[in-house]
Protein backbone atom coordinates (compact mmCIF):
# COMPACT_ATOMS: atom_id res chain seq x y z
CA UNK A 1 0.00 0.00 0.00
CA UNK A 2 1.51 3.43 -1.14
CA UNK A 3 1.74 6.27 1.24
CA UNK A 4 -1.14 7.92 -1.23
CA UNK A 5 -3.49 5.06 -0.75
CA UNK A 6 -2.77 5.50 3.26
CA UNK A 7 -3.64 9.28 2.71
CA UNK A 8 -7.08 8.27 1.57
CA UNK A 9 -8.33 6.47 5.01
CA UNK A 10 -8.86 7.64 7.98
CA UNK A 11 -6.32 7.53 10.44
CA UNK A 12 -8.41 5.84 12.52
CA UNK A 13 -10.68 2.89 12.13
CA UNK A 14 -13.43 0.92 14.16
CA UNK A 15 -13.40 -2.87 14.21
CA UNK A 16 -15.62 -3.28 11.67
CA UNK A 17 -13.67 -0.83 9.45
CA UNK A 18 -10.47 -2.97 10.18
CA UNK A 19 -12.00 -6.43 9.59
CA UNK A 20 -12.84 -5.06 6.25
CA UNK A 21 -9.32 -3.59 5.46
CA UNK A 22 -7.87 -6.53 6.31
CA UNK A 23 -10.32 -9.15 4.82
CA UNK A 24 -10.98 -11.23 8.92
CA UNK A 25 -13.83 -12.00 10.90
CA UNK A 26 -14.78 -9.95 13.91
CA UNK A 27 -13.50 -13.47 15.46
CA UNK A 28 -10.08 -13.62 13.67
CA UNK A 29 -9.41 -9.66 14.61
CA UNK A 30 -10.09 -10.12 18.46
CA UNK A 31 -7.52 -12.93 18.43
CA UNK A 32 -5.00 -11.16 16.72
CA UNK A 33 -5.83 -8.00 19.27
CA UNK A 34 -5.60 -10.56 21.53
CA UNK A 35 -2.24 -12.36 20.68
CA UNK A 36 -0.46 -8.86 20.08
CA UNK A 37 -0.23 -8.83 16.60
CA UNK A 38 -1.78 -5.58 15.49
CA UNK A 39 -1.89 -2.21 17.98
CA UNK A 40 -5.13 -1.07 19.18
CA UNK A 41 -6.72 1.73 21.78
CA UNK A 42 -8.95 1.11 24.02
CA UNK A 43 -10.85 4.33 24.51
CA UNK A 44 -13.27 2.86 26.85
CA UNK A 45 -14.54 -0.64 28.00
CA UNK A 46 -16.66 -1.25 25.08
CA UNK A 47 -14.71 0.78 22.39
CA UNK A 48 -11.59 0.16 20.39
CA UNK A 49 -9.51 1.96 17.73
CA UNK A 50 -7.31 0.57 15.13
CA UNK A 51 -4.67 2.76 13.58
CA UNK A 52 -4.70 2.69 10.13
CA UNK A 53 -0.47 2.81 9.31
CA UNK A 54 -0.35 -0.16 11.81
CA UNK A 55 -2.84 -2.47 10.37
CA UNK A 56 -1.19 -1.76 7.00
CA UNK A 57 2.65 -2.68 8.64
CA UNK A 58 1.03 -5.54 9.67
CA UNK A 59 -0.52 -6.70 6.50
CA UNK A 60 2.87 -5.81 4.45
CA UNK A 61 5.10 -8.08 7.66
CA UNK A 62 2.68 -11.16 6.44
CA UNK A 63 3.44 -10.84 2.44
CA UNK A 64 5.05 -13.68 0.82
CA UNK A 65 7.08 -13.30 -2.18
CA UNK A 66 6.57 -15.67 -5.12
CA UNK A 67 8.47 -18.36 -6.17
CA UNK A 68 10.89 -17.52 -9.18
CA UNK A 69 10.23 -13.63 -8.41
CA UNK A 70 6.90 -13.43 -10.62
CA UNK A 71 4.52 -10.84 -10.39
Amino acid sequence: MTAAQLADLPPRMRPEQACAFLGVTQHQLKRLRQKRRIRFYKLSATSLSYETASLAAFLASREVAPIGGGI
